[in-house]
């Protein structure tokens, strides 16, 4: 607020003296004169925040006129009202001017004229706590050639940036157990290490300091790549084309070209496609670098093929499952009064009855299909609006495709 107030009273007073003739009250203006000078003592130099108070004696000027210190930092400008005196005096510079490092300019005004001028370099005090310290990327992936960088930035408890070339110690313990120091000037404000990627996935843990004054530890992963090709299996299946029971394929351990494991919940897409063209997709994820998928059985018989890719990795083998349909028939009863075919027991490999829900589909003389589900063994017929005489029935179910002649009467 001072110098806020010295400011306008100066453009005020330097408004007055410059552009009227002379005051209208007799009394003599505020003009420099040729013999007016000043000498003006300044340190060279001062650590930051340290009070300064500069020397001024004037000639010359009449003892009590107004003179203007003028001081320029990097960051404003401040002025400073000053009467004049035929003795030597200190001015102290403002506060807010001593906390900022850097090369400052000092003046002294007089009529619209500069009759001094020195230099002051505030110089930074010693790194001060925390030490401010940024690391990006945070991921990179295990292959030798990424890279990610740990930058520094050293200030004092003011904010200044502190000396070029204050050393800043870097220490890294790597994934693979090795430890490194290491030493960078700062230059331009910071200190920084580039940390290049080992080909062992895991952390790298960071520290910092400088004149005793510490950072937080950062961290950086490192990552696996894209996966190498691998293969896939299926495990523990039966061949029966039944379009019910499931089996499952499993893949090898994913890993990157380094062998490195690939991390949990990792994709893996399973294509899959059926004897009779029909084309499945599904999706698995990685658990300790190990897919799996559980598929149901076809419904026609023939080779199940298979194959994984992971994007941007690598694929799989093409895994050929066969399939094959039951041999055993299927026990048929007609019952001429009702026109009702009954067929069954339906069983499956094990003798065990085809589960109830089962979907039956018959079809009479290639005409429209029948559609019916098996209850208890068992699955019945309306045959009311065929006609009487000889028929062939297609009839699939549970895995099962049987043709037949039957007698309608």
């Amino acid at each position: 607020m001072t110098s806020r107030l010295c400011l306008a009273a100066a453009l005020f007073w330097l408004l007055l003296s410059g552009c009227s003739d002379g005051p209208s009250d007799g009394t003599k203006s505020v003009e420099a004169t040729p013999t007016a000078a000043a000498l003006l003592t300044v340190p060279d130099s001062v650590a930051a925040g340290q009070p300064v108070a500069v020397g001024l004696v004037t000639s010359g000027i009449t003892p009590g006129d107004s003179l203007l210190l003028y001081v320029r930092t990097g960051w404003a400008t401040y002025l400073v009202g000053v009467a004049a005196s035929a003795l030597e005096q200190t001015v102290p510079l403002p506060r807010a001017t001593l906390a900022q490092s850097g090369d400052q300019v000092i003046r002294v005004l007089y009529g619209g004229r500069v009759l001094a001028q020195k230099n002051l370099r505030i110089l930074p005090l010693p790194p001060a706590a925390p030490l401010d310290i940024y690391l990006g990327a945070k991921s990179i992936v295990a292959d030798g050639q990424h890279w990610s960088m740990v930058v520094a930035v050293p200030a004092d408890k003011f904010n200044n940036p502190v000396a070029a070339n204050t050393p800043v110690q870097f220490q890294m313990l790597r994934p693979n157990g090795d430890y490194a120091k290491q030493t960078a000037p700062t230059q331009y404000l910071v200190a920084y290490r580039r940390i290049t990627a080992n080909t062992l996935v895991g952390k790298t843990i960071v520290g910092v300091q400088t004149e005793g004054v510490f950072g937080k530890e950062k961290e950086l992963l490192e990552v696996p790549g894209f996966p190498v090709d691998f293969s896939i299996r299926a495990a523990n299946h039966p061949t029966t084309a039944d379009g019910r029971q499931v089996f499952r394929v499993r893949t090898s351990e994913l890993a990157d070209r380094h062998h490195n494991p690939l991390p949990d919940g990792t994709l893996v897409q399973f294509q899959c496609t059926d004897a009779d063209g029909t084309l499945r997709l599904l999706s698995g994820y990685t658990l300790r670098s190990v897919a799996e998928v559980a598929l149901e059985h076809p419904r026609s018989a023939g080779s199940l093929l298979v194959q994984a890719s992971v994007y941007g990795g690598g694929r799989s083998n093409r895994l050929a499952v066969p399939f094959t349909i039951q041999e055993k028939t299927i026990p048929i009863v007609y019952n001429r009064d009702l026109k009702r075919m009954r067929l069954g027991p339906l069983t499956e490999s094990l003798d065990q009855l085809v589960p109830d829900g089962t979907d039956m589909t018959i079809q009479v003389d290639n005409q429209q299909a029948i559609q019916t589900e098996v209850v208890s063994g068992y699955a019945s017929v309306d045959l009311r609006d065929v006609p009487v005489g000889p028929h062939s029935l297609d009839i699939r179910v549970a895995g099962r495709h049987v043709l037949m002649i039957v007698s309608i009467n």
